[in-house]
C-alpha cells in the first residue's frame, strides 16, 4: 500500500482509484442475421398471436413454459465462434483441455415493465459467464441494466439517513451498457441485472445464454 506524504492540502493531489472493476465484454455477432431471421420469421408470429407468456415481465420467452421451442442445438452453434473468441480474450487456452457448454433462450417484449433484478447463478452446473445478444433493438430501446455488486455494502455504511446530504459516492449505482442491434455482451453470471422498462410498441428481442466452462473431465458439467 502506498501512503501519500503528510501535509498535502492541494485538492488536485487527490486521485480517485476505482479498484476491482467488473469485467464485461462486447462483441459484434458474426451470425446475427441468421439468428434474427429465425426469431423474426418463427418466434415473432407466435408472440403476436399468443402474447406474453411470462406474467412477471410481460415477455414472450421459452425460458418458461408456454412459448414455442427453438431448435437450440442448431441455433446455439451460431454463437460458437464468438464465444470462443471471447473466452480466449479472458485467457482460456482450448489447446490445454478447456471445454464449454452453452444454454440459450429468447425473450421478446413490447410495452413491458421493468424486469425483476436477477443473476444467473444456479445449478445443477456452475455457470461462469452469461451473455445477451440484442437481436432486435431500435433507437427507442436500451441495453441491459447492471447493478453495482457492492450496493448492499454501500448501503450498510451510509453515514446518514438523510439522502439529501449523502455524497454521491455512497449511493448504490446501476449502469447500462451502450449497445446496438447485433451486439453481444458477456458478463459474470453473478452480476445482478435487469431489463429496463420498455413501454413502446416497438419490438425488443434478445437471446440470453449461459456458459459453463470446464478445464477437464474431472470438473464435470
Amino acid at each position: 500500500m502506498i501512503i501519500p506524504p503528510r501535509g498535502s492540502t492541494n485538492m488536485s493531489d487527490i486521485i480517485n482509484i476505482p479498484l476491482f472493476p467488473v469485467n464485461l465484454f462486447k462483441i459484434r455477432m458474426r451470425n446475427h442475421k441468421k439468428i434474427k431471421n429465425y426469431i423474426v420469421n418463427t418466434v415473432v408470429p407466435n408472440f403476436e398471436k399468443h402474447g406474453p407468456n411470462d406474467k412477471n415481465s410481460k415477455a414472450y420467452t421459452d425460458y418458461v413454459p408456454g412459448a414455442i421451442d427453438a431448435p437450440w442445438k442448431i441455433l446455439s452453434t451460431f454463437y460458437d465462434e464468438d464465444i470462443q473468441d471471447f473466452l480466449k480474450k479472458t485467457g482460456v487456452n482450448f489447446d490445454k483441455g478447456w471445454t464449454y457448454k452453452v444454454t440459450c433462450w429468447y425473450g421478446l417484449m413490447t410495452n413491458s415493465t421493468t424486469q425483476f433484478v436477477h443473476d444467473h447463478i444456479g445449478g445443477p452446473t456452475t455457470i461462469q459467464w452469461s451473455g445477451v445478444h440484442y437481436v432486435v433493438l431500435d433507437e427507442k430501446s436500451s441495453g441491459t441494466i447492471f447493478l453495482n455488486p457492492n450496493s448492499k455494502l454501500m448501503k450498510a455504511v451510509m453515514p446518514t439517513k438523510n439522502y439529501n446530504e449523502i455524497p454521491e459516492i455512497y449511493f448504490p449505482v446501476e449502469q447500462g451498457v451502450i449497445v446496438e442491434e447485433g451486439d453481444m455482451v458477456f458478463f459474470p453470471s453473478w452480476l445482478e441485472h435487469h431489463t429496463p422498462s420498455h413501454t413502446t410498441d416497438s419490438l425488443r428481442a434478445v437471446v440470453a445464454l449461459n456458459i459453463m466452462l470446464r478445464y477437464d473431465n474431472k470438473d464435470g458439467y
